[in-house]
C-alpha cells in the first residue's frame, strides 16, 4: 500500500512537471494558479453557442455530399469567469473559429459527409 501511494505521487509529480516545461512555467507559478474548486460559483457563465458545419450542401433544393477539414489547434480557452484561460487542443476550421469541444456536424441520412482531420499542433 505503502508503495503504491508513493508511485501514485511520483506520478502525480511527473504529470505536473511535464505540463508546466510544456507550458514553460515554474513550480512558483504552479503555486500561484492552484485553486480550490469548491470556492468557484457554479452556473454563472452563459453557455457558449457552439459551431455547426454543414455536412450537405443544397444545391437548386438537392442535398448533396459535402467535404469539411476540420483542424486540431493549440489556443487557450476560458471555462470559467474567475479562471484564467488554459491552453487546450480546440478543434475547428480554423484557429480563431475552434472550440472545445469541436464543431457539431450536421449531417442527413442518406446523404455523404467527408471530413479530412488536419493537426495545426505544435510539435
Amino acid at each position: 500500500m505503502e508503495f503504491k501511494l508513493c508511485r501514485r505521487r511520483m506520478n502525480i509529480a511527473m504529470v505536473l512537471l511535464i505540463t508546466l516545461t510544456w507550458l514553460g512555467g515554474t513550480c512558483g507559478e504552479l503555486e500561484e494558479q492552484l485553486f480550490e474548486v469548491g470556492k468557484l460559483e457554479m452556473f454563472v457563465d452563459e453557455l457558449p453557442d457552439m459551431p455547426r458545419l454543414n455536412g450537405f450542401h443544397s444545391v437548386h433544393g438537392l442535398l448533396t455530399p459535402t467535404s469539411l477539414q476540420i483542424g486540431m489547434f493549440l489556443t487557450k480557452w476560458k471555462f470559467h469567469r474567475d479562471l484564467p484561460p488554459t491552453p487546450v487542443f480546440a478543434f475547428g476550421t480554423s484557429r480563431s473559429s475552434a472550440t472545445v469541444p469541436g464543431p457539431t456536424i450536421e449531417a442527413v441520412y442518406g446523404v455523404d459527409t467527408y471530413v479530412t482531420w488536419r493537426n495545426h499542433l505544435p510539435s
